[in-house]
C-alpha cells in the first residue's frame, strides 16, 4: 500500500511541476478558445486580422505605386491650355454713340515624349522595383514569424489543457485514495503519516 501511495504522490509532483513550468514560461490563454477553433482556423484568423501584417501589406502597395510612377516617366504626356478674352469699348462723337465689342480666344496643345534621359528614368525604375522586392521579402518574413507565433500559442494551449486534465484526474485519484486511506486507518491498516501525506497533496 505504501508503495502505491508513494507512486501516486510522486506522479502528482511531476504533473504539478510540469503545469507550473508551462504557466511561468508561456502566456495564459483561455482554454475554450482552442477548443472552439482548429489550428487552421486560428492561422487563417491571424493571417487576416494581424495588424503587423496589415501594415506590411500597406507598405508593399506603396512600393508598387512607386514602380507605376517611375514607369510613367517614359510615357508621352499631353498638355492643353486655352484662353478667352472679351473686350468692350464705348465712344461718343457729337450726337453719335459708338459701341464696339471683341472676342479673342486661343488654344494650345503640347505633346511630349522622352527620348533621352541619360539613364535617370531607368535608374528610378530599378530603384522602385528594388523597393518592391524588399517590401515583399519583409512581408514574407513577417508572415512566417506571425504564423509561427500563432501556431506555438495554439499548441501551448492544447498542451496546457492536456496537463490540466491530467492534474484534475490526479486530484480525483487522490480524493479516492484519501477515502481509502481513511478507511484503512480506522481499521489500523494505515498510519497517521499516510493520511497526512495524502491530505497535504490535496491541499
Amino acid at each position: 500500500m505504501r508503495g502505491l501511495l508513494g507512486a501516486v504522490l510522486a506522479g502528482r509532483g511531476v504533473l504539478f511541476g510540469a503545469l507550473a513550468c508551462a504557466a511561468l514560461g508561456l502566456p495564459l490563454l483561455h482554454s475554450s478558445a482552442a477548443r472552439s477553433e482548429t489550428l487552421e482556423e486560428a492561422l487563417v484568423k491571424t493571417y487576416t486580422t494581424n495588424p503587423d501584417l496589415a501594415a506590411e501589406r500597406a507598405a508593399l502597395r506603396a512600393s508598387d505605386e512607386e514602380v507605376s510612377q517611375a514607369r510613367a516617366k517614359w510615357r508621352p504626356s499631353l498638355n492643353a491650355t486655352a484662353s478667352y478674352e472679351l473686350s468692350s469699348e464705348s465712344e461718343k462723337k457729337g450726337a453719335t454713340h459708338y459701341d464696339s465689342r471683341s472676342r479673342n480666344w486661343s488654344t494650345e496643345l503640347v505633346a511630349e515624349q522622352p527620348l533621352l534621359t541619360s539613364g535617370r528614368n531607368g535608374a528610378a525604375r530599378r530603384i522602385a522595383e528594388a523597393h518592391v522586392q524588399a517590401a515583399r521579402a519583409r512581408l514574407r518574413g513577417r508572415e512566417q514569424r506571425v504564423l509561427l507565433e500563432a501556431a506555438t500559442a495554439f499548441a501551448t494551449v492544447v498542451r496546457n489543457e492536456a496537463i490540466l486534465d491530467l492534474v484534475r484526474s490526479d486530484i480525483v485519484l487522490l480524493q479516492d485514495l484519501l477515502k481509502e486511506i481513511g478507511g484503512r486507518h480506522d481499521t489500523g491498516k494505515a498510519t497517521e503519516t499516510d493520511v497526512d501525506q495524502v491530505q497535504a497533496s490535496l491541499e
